[in-house]
């Protein structure tokens, strides 16, 4: 897909499901354009489909740091008692080096914001695998959108 088809289309399902209402078209464009010309916009994509629209930055020379990694998201449960883990893998012999497990309470189909921070060391695995957040369902089926992830850089390492 070209880069103006992939912009287009991003900015076609930001103002389809009102992901940004605060916020004119030609802004929003704005901003996908700069975010892909630095290379930061990434649209994961299933069958020919957009599934996410992700615009990051990676912090350059990390090893030995301390990172907080904030994740926030809105869920949407199909239970009462929904629950859902989220979690941070770094594949290798470390796999999940840290989860917590959340309650979806707020009813069926009623959203609820969540925000998890995870307080990691990057050393080599880490940094060899990178880090991949995974949401898992426990109870029920869980609709999650809105994703940001924070990244903070609290100490430098080596």
């Amino acid at each position: 897909m070209n880069k103006y088809k992939l912009i287009l289309q991003s900015l076609d399902l930001i103002i389809e499901h009102a992901l940004w209402p605060e916020k004119k078209p030609s802004e929003i464009f704005n901003i996908l354009m700069y975010v892909n010309e630095k290379g930061w916009l990434y649209t994961p994509n299933k069958d020919g489909k957009i599934i996410a629209i992700v615009c990051a930055y990676r912090i350059q020379n990390t090893e030995g740091d301390s990172l907080l990694i904030n994740v926030r998201f809105i869920a949407k449960s199909t239970s009462t008692t929904g629950l859902i883990d989220v979690s941070l893998d770094i594949g290798g012999s470390q796999g999940i080096i840290t989860e917590q497990t959340v309650s979806i309470r707020k009813g069926v189909g009623n959203e609820q914001r969540v925000n998890i921070i995870f307080d990691v060391f990057t050393g080599t695995t880490f940094l060899a695998n990178q880090g991949q957040i995974k949401i898992t369902s426990i109870v029920g089926d869980t609709d999650i959108y809105n994703v940001v992830f924070k990244v903070t850089r609290v100490f430098k390492g080596g």
